[in-house]
């Protein structure tokens, strides 16, 4: 299936979310959108995109698709609602979720998806909305690796750096702990800022630590 033939659905067009999309309409990708909002899509649709009126009517009309959603409650209704992806993807077809999700919704969902011979991959992003807006985009993928490297190529378009994780769920998990390393770094340049106390006060530990982007070390 060469780039022409393949029509991109992505719901939902928020900050991260619209910036994504419109990598996809950059890269020459046919997109279908949905968002609770449609003023949110109107960039894209003067740009080309075509309108759902739910996910369902979406997933009908695309081979692979894309959310990028507030909350994990959000991402399951989107998947598994009345009117969700599950009740109108064509057989075979690819999701991956961009939210920050949790790992049991993750999984829940997969398992949904697999029993209707669906794939879900979870594909969580960092890089902030500078990173969407330029496509300086990592894109952390968890799930089947063949259906990942099957749309490498789309995923290429969103984001520059998208790499396979392991099974699914395990890219939410890394996500989700290089969120609290980030989070670890400041409080650790807060404590630095404040004192020796300080840095210990919030748990940091002494002041002379290091960071990889999943792990903080510091010296005895």
């Amino acid at each position: 299936m060469t780039r022409d033939d393949v029509v991109v659905g992505f719901i939902g067009l928020g900050i991260m979310g619209g910036r994504m999309a419109a990598n996809l309409q950059k890269a020459g990708y046919k997109l279908v959108v949905h968002d609770l909002h449609r003023q949110a899509a109107s960039h894209h649709l003067n740009a080309g995109a075509a309108w759902a009126d739910n996910p369902r009517a979406l997933a009908g009309r695309s081979d692979v698709i894309f959310s990028s959603l507030p909350e994990p409650p959000d991402v399951e209704a989107v998947a598994l609602g009345p009117d969700g992806l599950i009740a109108g993807m064509k057989p075979g077809a690819a999701y991956f979720d961009l939210s920050t999700n949790s790992p049991g919704v993750v999984k829940k969902l997969h398992a949904a998806f697999a029993e209707k011979g669906l794939h879900m991959l979870d594909a969580p992003v960092s890089g902030g909305p500078s990173g969407a807006a330029s496509r300086k985009l990592a894109i952390w993928v968890g799930g089947d690796e063949k259906v990942f490297n099957q749309h490498k190529a789309v995923l290429d378009a969103i984001g520059d750096k998208a790499a396979y994780v392991g099974s699914i769920g395990s890219a939410t998990v890394a996500k989700l702990v290089h969120n609290m390393s980030v989070r670890a770094r400041r409080n650790l340049h807060l404590g630095r800022e404040g004192g020796r106390g300080s840095a210990y006060a919030l748990g940091g530990g002494p002041p002379r630590c290091g960071w990889t982007p999943f792990h903080v070390r510091c010296a005895d």
